[in-house]
């Protein structure tokens, strides 16, 4: 039976014995359990301490006086040991939250075991002195030494082992490799110092693997042998059947060497301390981590819901905070969220009447909040760097003995600071690491829920504006159907929506095949015509874990229109130069940045020689093909930076931008010479010149009109002065060249 108010935490523990294979009753209060209790009596019942209706004290002494439970295991499971002790109480084990998955299967096993099974024979009738500090531990120990026949007497710390053993010799030591106080293997070694224990054997427990090495030492310490700490215990059972035969056999344990045996111990306990620390550190945070599971997953339910409402949201960010400080093992606890306004306290626990009402101003301190949250890391009261009166009266008022503050926040966004708070000052290391290892989910999935209540209320403003616009936007779901989409698309396809939706999306855009990307091709419409296409794809949490895409679509069939009227009123329709028209723009538009940025270029001005002859020899068909090789030798020699266009029959135009007059001149030479070459057409080899004009801007002509005019006035010298050459305009002061001869 479990009794826990926290339904998530309860059900979290239901899942988790149920794997282990224990059928589970489950109650939420004292009154329930006690019903339950008095009709069908449980093998083991577990039972948190902070029950909303009687304390966990009462229902464990009602529990007893039930027919049949007084002898039934009754384990105590609480965030924090209280001031009035266990010791006295009939409680069978005390499981300090939060509880791992593994050591609660593994205590009730034990405990059902003890009840279920007679005792072995390996240690029947002997006495066994357990030495061990950490009490769950030394709980776990004790049940399976009774389980294998020992007679159990337990030590707290080595001083205390060696007391009890002095006082009353054992048959047998179980201790912890690093118990307190005083460490095994310096047991072992004051053990072998009395000559009342120096034959009784000694079994130390290392919660990792000892090398070879180390083996040695620990053996010449005087221990019998050395295991390492597994669920079953199966080495230790191993080694205590090996000794007890050795005792019966006469043998003795090893002999403890000299000094420097000693000075090896120091080194290796001081060693397997850090080690130890390091390990409890992990241990600690994936318990931590593996008790708040259920209420993380939570989150992914309310993803799971399409018609999320916002009272949902608010209701699991409560039970998320709530159950997180009941889980986590504080006494006293409660949860601020950070806001436009400030933090502001969202959930409690523990906290009632006159105390509870202080809450909201977290007991006269919200700067110690505010401190955390800045800080970036939990902070502990007290501590070397908070303490004093002030510090002491504030955790007086808080009505605990320590507290630490767990700020909330993600990627640099603070979304608020946790108060765990306990009656005891020990642990709170434990407690630090625990609070470390669960801020970061928690402000996870408080971002998320705020992502999901940003959602929710944006939702109708969404489908407001998607089916506002005139882009198609199509969505989704992982498996590629679509769920939804927007008017706009239901008219560029040609469906309705109940003939879309359902459908796969590879129906419609079949040349995605899966791609995540942006991408253009033929879409297909109902009528199974095609058009063309550019598709944006974009992933997006419809709610927490729901993934799906949202593909806007915009038809392009009219784009195409408009690009094909675009070429047609900027480009020459035969050889693909710009047009006249366009080169006019261009060039008005270079002078304007010529001016202003003060740099300068030129204008070449080309007209074919022999054309005429070659079209009323040849006809038109030949003078097309001469004009569109005579383009191709333009575009193919001049920079991607410089602007070629047809402006006339056969007129050519360059605008060569930062360029000086002697390099134009070698361009337009080049480009002169290049022309001269054969063009072959139908079986005749057809040749033309090309005379070139060139002017300078700005110097000479700021204006469209102004440079044209220089260039053709230099062009005509060219013409005039015998074809086939390149001219400058006059204030250049270069006259007519001839174009090189290649």
């Amino acid at each position: 039976m479990v009794v826990e108010d926290n339904a998530i935490t309860r059900h979290a523990m239901r899942r988790c014995l149920e794997a282990a294979g224990l059928c589970v009753l489950e109650s939420p209060d004292g009154k329930t359990a006690l019903a339950q209790a008095a009709i069908v009596r449980p093998a083991l019942i577990m039972q948190d301490m902070h029950l909303p209706d009687m304390d966990g004290f009462e229902l464990l002494a009602r529990l007893r006086t039930l027919p049949g439970i007084a002898r039934i295991p009754i384990i105590a499971v609480t965030g924090d040991l209280p001031e009035r002790g266990f010791g006295a109480a009939q409680f069978n084990d005390v499981l300090i939250k939060p509880v791992e998955s593994a050591r609660l299967v593994r205590v009730i096993k034990l405990l059902l075991l003890g009840e279920a099974t007679e005792a072995a024979a390996v240690g029947t009738r002997r006495r066994a002195l357990l030495a061990e500090d950490d009490p769950v531990q030394r709980k776990i120990m004790r049940l399976h030494l009774r389980h294998w026949g020992f007679d159990v007497t337990e030590a707290t710390n080595g001083v205390e082992a060696l007391g009890l053993a002095l006082a009353a010799p054992p048959d047998v030591v179980v201790s912890d490799l690093l118990i307190s106080e005083m460490d095994g293997l310096s047991l072992c070694l004051a053990m072998r110092r009395e000559p009342a224990l120096a034959a009784v054997p000694v079994i130390l427990v290392s919660s990792h693997p000892i090398d070879e090495i180390d083996h040695s030492i620990v053996s010449h310490s005087g221990a019998t042998a050395v295991v390492t700490r597994s669920h079953d215990m199966a080495e230790l059972e191993a080694a205590l059947s090996a000794t007890v035969r050795g005792v019966a056999s006469g043998s003795t344990p090893p002999p403890v060497r000299s000094r420097t045996t000693r000075e090896n111990v120091s080194r290796l306990v001081g060693q397997l301390k850090r080690e130890a620390e390091a390990r409890e550190e992990l241990v600690d945070s994936r318990a931590a981590v593996s008790a708040l599971l259920p209420f993380f997953e939570r989150f992914a339910d309310l993803g799971s819901h399409r018609d999320v409402e916002r009272t949902n949201v608010d209701k699991t960010i409560d039970e998320l905070l709530t159950g997180y400080l009941d889980a986590s093992g504080a006494a006293l606890g409660c949860a601020f969220l950070h806001t436009p306004s400030g933090l502001v306290l969202r959930s409690y626990l523990g906290y009632r009447g006159a105390s509870a009402a202080e809450l909201p101003s977290f007991f006269g301190r919200p700067d110690l909040l505010e401190r955390a949250l800045a800080q970036g890391t939990a902070l502990e009261l007290p501590s070397p760097e908070l303490e004093g009166d002030d510090i002491d009266s504030f955790l007086r008022r808080a009505e605990v003995t320590s507290m630490i503050l767990a700020p909330l926040a993600l990627h640099g966004e603070r979304l608020g600071v946790l108060a765990l708070g306990s009656h005891r000052a020990s642990r709170a290391g434990e407690r630090l690491r625990v609070a470390e290892a669960a801020r970061g989910p928690i402000a996870q999935a408080l971002a998320l829920s705020r992502s999901v209540a940003e959602l929710v209320r944006s939702r109708q403003a969404f489908r407001g504006i998607v089916d506002s616009t005139s882009d198609g936007i199509v969505v989704a779901d992982t498996s590629e159907t679509i769920t939804y989409a927007n008017p706009a698309a239901l008219a560029i396809f040609g469906h309705a929506h109940d003939t879309l939706v359902g459908r796969a999306i590879a129906e419609i855009l079949p040349f995605l095949n899966g791609a995540t990307e942006a991408r253009t091709g033929a879409g297909v419409r109902r009528d199974g015509s095609k058009f063309p296409s550019a598709i944006t794809v974009t992933r997006f949490e419809d709610s927490p874990g729901h993934l799906l895409r949202a593909y806007v679509v915009r038809d392009l069939s009219l784009r195409e229109t408009l690009d094909q009227l675009a070429i047609l009123a900027n480009r020459d329709g035969l050889t693909g130069l710009f047009n006249r028209r366009r080169f006019d723009e261009h060039v008005t538009t270079r002078l304007d940045e010529a001016l202003r940025y003060a740099f300068s270029g030129a204008l070449v001005m080309l007209d074919l020689d022999g054309f005429k002859a070659i079209n009323d020899r040849h006809g038109h068909q030949a003078g097309d093909a001469v004009l569109k090789a005579v383009a191709d030798v333009l575009r193919a020699g001049t920079r991607a930076s410089d602007f070629v266009a047809r402006v006339g029959g056969d007129e050519f135009a360059m605008e060569l931008p930062h360029i000086q007059v002697e390099d134009a001149v070698i361009v337009a030479s080049k480009l002169v010479h290049a022309v001269r070459g054969p063009i072959e057409w139908h079986g005749h080899t057809l040749r033309v010149g090309m005379s070139a004009g060139i002017a300078v801007y700005p110097q000479d002509g700021g204006t469209l009109e102004h440079i044209m005019k220089a260039s053709d006035t230099a062009l005509y010298r060219s013409k005039t002065a015998g074809r086939n050459r390149v001219t400058t305009s006059p204030p250049m002061g270069r006259g007519a060249r001839p174009a090189p001869a290649g």
